[in-house]
């Protein structure tokens, strides 16, 4: 088979006796062009009657994550206290007699800017603003044990690395029987330092203690991943 014949077998999609044609195509984006690498047909890959096989071969980008933006909040649960509610009656009242005339007309959306701005000005003097919340992996049940086991496992797996790429292949399976046997203790260290970190954790809370629910939220949000939004409508529909 000379080239351009060659060539023409991968650009046929339709034969039919002496017939042969492109009949077959894919279709995508203006905007997707950068990411197809190649389209081509399979010769004598059959899919339908008489029509061979068309295949695209793209690259799939996965989109980096975006960092979060922080928005502070006013943490208007503080009125829930009724020192602070009292002030902030006082700090309000004071204030709206200031900006805001008895005598005063305007539109409604004038009134309303009027009266949401002192709203605003008094509840984050009141309460103040909720602080950046530094994103960052969950570790607050690390200790020097889970440390050590960690390292031991990083060596070893660097170890086993190493030795595999220069061929010394009776090393490597050594190496990497070590490393298994690292790993494992390092998994056994991660679990026992979590579970007596938990138990510290949940050994002050108490029914009757608001925190209980905070942490049954976080526990959710956390778990999102795993038992979907299915997990979270039936929890809540089994709660009313």
């Amino acid at each position: 088979m000379t080239s351009k014949n060659l060539l023409e077998s991968h650009l046929v999609t339709y034969c039919s006796s002496n017939h042969r044609t492109q009949i077959d195509f894919i279709l995508y984006r203006k905007s997707f062009r950068k990411s197809v690498n190649d389209v081509k047909v399979i010769p004598l890959e059959e899919c339908v009657q008489q029509n061979n096989l068309v295949v695209c071969d793209f690259t799939v980008t996965i989109p980096s994550v975006k960092k979060r933006r922080f928005i502070p909040r006013i943490r208007t649960w503080k009125l829930r206290d009724q020192a602070v509610a009292e002030e902030f009656k006082t700090v309000f009242k004071d204030k709206i007699t200031v900006e805001t005339p008895v005598d005063s007309t305007g539109s409604v959306e004038d009134v309303w800017t009027r009266l949401k701005n002192p709203l605003l000005d008094t509840a984050s003097k009141v309460c103040g603003l909720s602080k950046n919340h530094q994103w960052r992996r969950e570790t607050w049940w690390w200790d020097d044990q889970v440390e050590d086991a960690i390292k031991m496992k990083r060596t070893r797996f660097k170890t086993y690395k190493a030795l595999t790429k220069a061929g010394k292949r009776s090393e490597a399976i050594a190496a990497k029987t070590a490393y298994i046997e690292a790993k494992r203790i390092a998994k056994h260290a991660v679990w026992q330092a979590r579970s007596e970190a938990e138990k510290e954790q949940f050994a002050d809370i108490s029914p009757n203690d608001g925190s209980i629910y905070k942490l049954a939220k976080q526990m959710d949000r956390k778990n999102q991943d795993v038992v979907g939004e299915l997990h979270s409508s039936a929890w809540k529909k089994k709660k009313e």
